[in-house]
């Protein structure tokens, strides 16, 4: 049985440019852990409600599982999914 064809994701196509914290206005703290935060936010560039995640990296694979997740996230649309806005790297530690 062969395996699975291996996902190559390049980090510097994967993240979009801004700083996070002129793009958004982070209303409240919905859940905060040692892994990250969800919060209620406004994306500025269309003034529209969003949830905001924000993840720290604790280990090489903790990355690569984040990366998976947006490469995906970033190729499903559809109008009854909640609308993916982007991706942003702070320093090497924190995605969000």
């Amino acid at each position: 049985m062969a395996e699975p064809a291996k996902v190559v994701i390049d980090p510097a196509t994967l993240f979009d440019k801004g700083d996070p914290h002129t793009l958004f206005d982070i209303h409240k703290t919905l859940d905060k852990s040692d892994l990250g935060l969800i919060a209620r936010a406004t994306y500025k560039p269309t003034n529209e409600l969003c949830i905001l995640k924000k993840m720290y990296i604790e280990d090489p694979t903790d990355a690569l599982e984040i990366y998976e997740e947006i490469d995906k996230l970033k190729k499903l649309v559809h109008p009854k999914y909640v609308k993916f806005v982007g991706s942003w790297a702070e320093g090497e530690k924190t995605i969000w």
